[in-house]
């Protein structure tokens, strides 16, 4: 396996999306993966909408690499990333924390990307986009944020500057974690 899988995870409103297309935009080697989510399109997140008849089939053909639930909604992640990565392609995609173990069983050549960000900023991103209740909000503010021991590389981020910043280091970091 040549390629590598980015991992890029974080609470909601840590701003992984922004952190994925300036990574990729950063890269040609870096095609971002699109994770396919049952409702509707959104300007602010990189997904694929789809309606649930759809996502069932592509689920019954066993055509996604991952599937979870989070947030009350279906999520998965194209089939097509195991090849890509086994190819040599650098694969950076939104992850939830609680499918890292499944992603590293499937795809192994991998690093995680923690963001992290001020409360403010995570409780201000979920509100913009109108998808979480203020109640809702609070008790995800409230739940720990650890990454499960894995025993692969995990490089942090802090996205409580400006995104440029946050991009900037995310290069170099990975640059180093990856020859």
């Amino acid at each position: 396996m040549n390629g590598r899988s980015i991992a890029v995870v974080g609470p909601s409103g840590a701003g992984k999306d922004g952190l994925i297309s300036g990574l990729t935009a950063a890269d040609p080697r870096r095609v971002p993966v699109y994770r396919a989510i049952i409702r509707p399109a959104d300007a602010t997140e990189r997904f694929r909408s789809m309606d649930g008849a759809k996502f069932a089939r592509i689920a019954g053909v066993d055509d996604f690499a991952l599937r979870r639930q989070a947030n009350g909604l279906s999520c998965g992640i194209p089939g097509e990333v195991r090849a890509a990565v086994a190819a040599g392609g650098m694969r950076p995609a939104d992850l939830s924390r609680r499918v890292l173990a499944r992603a590293a069983s499937l795809v192994p050549s991998r690093l995680i990307r923690s963001v992290t960000a001020p409360p403010v900023v995570l409780a201000r991103s979920p509100a913009d986009r109108g998808q979480e209740t203020e109640a809702n909000i609070a008790a995800r503010l409230l739940r720990p944020q650890q990454l499960p021991a894995q025993g692969i590389s995990v490089i942090g981020a802090d996205n409580g500057g400006s995104l440029d910043q946050v991009v900037s280091a995310a290069r170099v970091a990975l640059s180093e974690a990856v020859p």
